[in-house]
């Protein structure tokens, strides 16, 4: 009983490929008590780092960075048995679906490949990769209203901004240590949540910095407000 009850919490927390059945309450060592999953439950690679649903809901498709053959895989959303798996070596982040269609966007990064791959998840084919300044490390995409597509490099404390229909990076922008997230509101301003310091860039204005508390790692936008979460404070 113990052994299903944390493969199933396993699953929850990374949504998988192998569903389980859904089980009881589990009190921990620590005393805390945790509920289990009342739908599907899956189990994946290691190291699941993102997740987004197709237009029509039918399907997920979730990214995993672990040591075990980074990929993409498109999984059922009702049963989240697995319909295909595409290996992206380097693969890292939370893939961005197409505005119009449910192919995706990924971060790829590692030594001498820093790119953004665009999957076709109807057939599992990389049909694009843009290449990225080297060092860059990519580790999050945000595309704005207009369809301009920004990249946050981590290793090169930069934004770099890529036209989908030419497939280039055709522009760079300095920002502070670390950039981890990115959100763009509805008139079109970047935000970029700075992991390595306690600031928010605002792209394209002066003064550009926002202080907030230690170690921004994600943004949120409800077209009104940025919602900043902090790591460390």
């Amino acid at each position: 009983m113990k052994r299903t009850a944390i493969v199933a919490i396993l699953g929850a927390c990374a949504l998988g490929t192998t569903a389980l059945a859904a089980v009881g309450i589990t009190t921990l060592p620590t005393g805390w008590k945790i509920q289990g999953p009342e739908g599907a439950v899956a189990t994946v690679g290691t190291l699941p780092t993102g997740v987004v649903v197709s237009r029509d809901g039918s399907q997920v498709f979730e990214l995993e960075s672990g040591h075990q053959k980074p990929a993409l895989r498109v999984l059922d959303a009702t049963t989240l048995k697995e319909i295909r798996s595409v290996p992206l070596s380097g693969a890292f982040g939370a893939p961005l679906r197409d505005p119009n269609g449910d192919g995706v966007w990924v971060s790829v990064a590692g030594t001498f490949q820093d790119a953004i791959a665009h999957v076709d998840t109807a057939t599992g084919l990389v049909d694009k990769t843009v290449s990225l300044p080297i060092p860059f490390y990519p580790v999050a995409i945000a595309r704005a209203p207009n369809g301009l597509i920004a990249v946050a490099g981590d290793l090169a404390n930069r934004v770099a901004f890529v036209e989908p229909s030419l497939g280039i990076a055709n522009a760079t922008y300095d920002v502070g240590h670390h950039p981890a997230a990115l959100v763009w509101t509805p008139n079109g301003r970047l935000y970029v949540a700075d992991r390595g310091s306690n600031t928010v860039d605002v792209v394209g204005t002066r003064p550009n910095h926002i202080v907030v508390g230690s170690h921004p790692d994600a943004l949120a936008t409800d077209g009104k407000h940025v919602y900043v979460a902090v790591s460390d404070d």
